[in-house]
């Protein structure tokens, strides 16, 4: 077999042209022809370093009388093939897509090719439309053996909260029944573990969080550890205090919609839900004329960071089976 079968057959399409620059020089010694019969000459030494699935190609022996300018018949049409070269050559353009029937032949060719170095550009720019509808990128991932796909779409799918919302594709339609029951296993099992997880969740990796720290809305035992105020402090109005003396009641509201909303989507993205954290703000405000009136809000935006990598790293320790 040549190289210029290997790819796919081009009979009965359009008459040759000419790619874009910078795949059209003239001194490349490498031409691939794209299923729309476009020409993008590239450097062989360019595309081995771009996949094994080239090294292995140019590895192969060739018919006598062939040369190495022959065309190599590609089954991608132009478009997705121009895609992926450009990912790798130097200071690419940022890629976006505009749907997720877009981005699948990219990603369904990228695979193919064994482009692992641009996998994660690729997922980036689907991850709005995995997002939309990660059932839809679950079962697509699936058909086609893309592994890291297929858990994106399982930790989108965590977000989900109305499964009959979810709309009806292709990809739904030749998912087996037990690959969706690993799917909500995960899901199930994600629940469990931050459950299980929880104190790890809340621990205080600093007591200065005006949450922990008002004099106002916390009541400190006389016994508190950092009793003393500490002038040097950042927040100069708040004390650092010992972390068994309880929370704002603010906070604590705060602290039972997450629980809740980790138990029905066990997902970080809780953690920075802007309806929680605007409700929390507004109480420390109504509640509180001391600390937590002018730190509440800075406070929230930097501890949360922190609980949201926090929940990321235990969802991280559950592992979705994939067959």
């Amino acid at each position: 077999m040549s190289l210029q079968d290997l790819a796919g057959s081009n009979t009965g399409k359009p008459a040759v042209c000419a790619a874009s620059a910078p795949f059209d020089d003239a001194s490349a010694d490498t031409v691939l022809r794209t299923s729309d019969n476009v020409d993008f000459r590239v450097f062989r030494w360019f595309l081995k370093g771009m996949s094994p699935f080239f090294d292995d190609l140019f590895a192969l022996p060739q018919p006598p009388g062939s040369i190495s300018t022959d065309p190599i018949l590609m089954s991608e049409p132009s478009s997705v093939l121009e895609t992926l070269l450009r990912l790798h050559y130097p200071f690419p353009q940022p890629l976006t897509f505009s749907s997720f029937d877009d981005a699948k032949p990219v990603l369904a060719a990228a695979h193919k090719l064994q482009l692992t170095r641009i996998e994660p550009v690729l997922h980036r720019a689907t991850l709005p439309y995995i997002t939309e509808n990660p059932l839809r990128a679950y079962g697509f991932a699936l058909r086609h053996g893309m592994e890291d796909l297929v858990r994106l779409a399982a930790r989108e799918f965590l977000m989900v909260q109305d499964f009959a919302a979810v709309q009806d594709s292709d990809e739904l339609e030749g998912l087996s029944v037990a690959a969706y029951r690993r799917l909500l296993v995960y899901r199930q099992s994600c629940i469990v573990h931050l459950r299980q997880q929880d104190e790890c969740i809340w621990a205080v990796p600093n007591t200065s969080w005006t949450c922990y720290a008002c004099l106002s809305c916390v009541r400190h035992s006389t016994e508190c550890s950092s009793r003393r105020r500490l002038s040097s402090a950042p927040d100069s109005n708040v004390d650092f205090r010992c972390a068994y003396c309880g929370t704002a009641a603010w906070f604590q509201q705060y602290m039972r919609q997450v629980a809740q909303g980790l138990s029905v989507t066990p997902s970080a993205a809780v953690i920075k839900d802007s309806g929680f954290i605007t409700e929390a703000v507004a109480e420390a405000h109504k509640r509180c004329l001391g600390p937590c009136h002018t730190l509440a809000y800075e406070h929230m935006q930097r501890y949360t960071d922190e609980l949201h990598n926090r929940v990321e790293r235990i969802i991280s320790e559950v592992q979705l089976e994939i067959k």
